[in-house]
């Protein structure tokens, strides 16, 4: 049997109803012989075809989410690695000469007292900086 299909318009999709409706809108009853299909069957399978389409585009959208998250969570690593590194180098090269300064023959306690509070304060920083990128490297 052989039913005529109007071709739905896209304010159909959009005005209430549905996929369902859109679909259910776009046979041309005038043209279908009674009782060779109920319309109780039309209905079904229209919802059915309806559910596979809203099934379809939901996966797309999450599809899409995910990548976008994959995106995002790459886009935070490269961050990270870049702000590491960028902290790093002057920093190990401010704890290097403290620890050099430190050893020096010349310097009263003074200053071999506040060489000690850079270099801690330094290994403290060091420190954070490694708490921070460990989370990231475990996840990747």
């Amino acid at each position: 049997m052989i039913y005529e299909v109007k071709t739905a318009k896209p304010e159909d999709c959009l005005a209430g109803g549905g996929e369902m409706g859109a679909l259910m809108r776009s046979l041309d009853w005038s043209k279908t012989p009674l009782g060779s299909v109920s319309s109780w069957s039309i209905a079904l399978v229209a919802s059915q075809i309806a559910t596979a389409i809203a099934n379809t585009r939901g996966l797309e959208m999450e599809c899409k989410r995910a990548e976008a998250l994959a995106e995002l969570d790459r886009v935070k690593s490269q961050f990270l690695d870049n702000m590491s590194h960028e902290l790093r180098t002057p920093l190990n090269g401010i704890l290097g000469y403290a620890q050099i300064l430190k050893k020096g023959k010349t310097i009263i306690d003074h200053q071999k007292n506040g060489l000690s509070i850079i270099h801690q304060c330094g290994e403290h920083l060091l420190n954070l900086i490694n708490d921070c990128r460990l989370p990231c490297i475990c996840a990747n």
